[in-house]
């Protein structure tokens, strides 16, 4: 019942879904976009020049300044100084290149025109920008009248005055300093000589003490060698020596060995000896037993055999008896 329950409700979900898959669904109609009815810059100017007559002398406009050498027949026409030339194109607003919504389809070959000019003017000039000349102005000497030249003559002496004395008080100063600096070389050349003297010194003390070293490092190489000497001698003994007793040692032990061999072969000599004694006394021990068993055995079959001829003699002779007894009884009689 469940299976044909699950059958049923996937083939209606089949259905369903062929039907979604298969079938032509309706289009759905947009309405139109909406365009603005309002240009974005009115009133439009031309974006093109006239095509004869356009030489304009300048180019003034609010959003940016021409550089002065272009040619202001590269930018178009413009309505009034303060016309919106694009949505946000000003230097204080957000698209800073203004000058892009001011050339027209020809500004491209007006301005590689006035490139050609001024590259031309260059060479012509031998490579050197023609920069105008700036007039100087000319100042006019004042007079100056004897009073201040007295003044000022004054003013020279007292100053080439006090020049000499600073000069004298400077080779003064040089001749002191000249005279400290050569004390002061003499204290240098006197300590060097005595520095000199106490390295010779040194140096002299230094070799003796290394020589004393060395000699000293000599003999003590010397007592060291003979110790070594010595204490080889020694260990050479010693070790001969050790040798020797681990010898006798050995051959002590060898003949422990041996001696404790030869004695442990003889108690097991022995003690098989004494094995195969106790083995042959078991063995006979078990013979004995077995011999009187066999004799007991013996008898009591003998025996046997007697109690058997008895008895069968008896049997016989009672059978016999009985026969007998038969015989002498006479016909029909009975028994009281």
């Amino acid at each position: 019942m469940y299976t044909l329950l699950s059958r049923q409700v996937a083939v209606q979900q089949l259905r369903l879904l062929s039907y979604r898959w298969f079938s032509k669904a309706p289009k759905i109609s947009r309405p139109p976009p909406k365009l603005p009815t309002t240009p974005s810059n009115t009133p439009h100017p031309p974006k093109d020049p006239p095509d004869e007559g356009y030489a304009p002398f300048s180019m003034d406009h609010e959003s940016f300044v021409a550089p002065p050498f272009m040619n202001p027949a590269a930018f178009r026409q413009f309505s009034s100084t303060d016309e919106k030339l694009g949505p946000g194109a000003s230097k204080s607003e957000p698209y800073k290149n203004p000058e892009y919504f001011a050339y027209h389809r020809f500004s491209f070959t007006e301005m590689q025109n006035q490139a050609l000019e001024l590259r031309n003017d260059r060479r012509s000039a031998g490579g050197v920008q023609a920069v105008p000349e700036e007039e100087e102005e000319e100042e006019e000497d004042s007079g100056t009248d004897v009073e201040t030249l007295q003044k000022l003559v004054e003013e020279c002496e007292a100053q080439i005055k006090q020049q000499a004395q600073d000069i004298e008080e400077a080779k003064r100063k040089a001749a002191e300093e000249e005279e400290r600096r050569k004390a002061q070389e003499e204290e240098c050349r006197k300590a060097q000589r005595a520095a000199k003297k106490a390295a010779k010194e040194k140096a002299k003390r230094e070799k003796l003490e290394q020589e004393e070293a060395e000699r000293k490092a000599m003999e003590e190489c010397l007592r060291k060698a003979k110790e070594e000497e010595k204490r080889k001698a020694e260990e050479k003994a010693l070790k001969k020596a050790m040798e020797e007793c681990l010898k006798k040692e050995q051959e002590a032990k060898l003949k422990a060995e041996e001696e404790a061999e030869k004695k442990f072969i003889e108690e097991c000599l022995q003690n098989l000896r004494l094995e195969a004694k106790k083995k042959a006394e078991r063995r006979a021990k078990r013979r004995a037993e077995r011999k009187r068993k066999e004799d007991e055995r013996k008898m009591k079959e003998q025996n046997c055999e007697a109690v058997e001829h008895k008895e069968e003699k008896c049997d016989a002779q009672n059978k016999k008896e009985d026969k007998c007894d038969e015989q002498e009884k006479p016909p029909n009689s009975n028994d009281d």
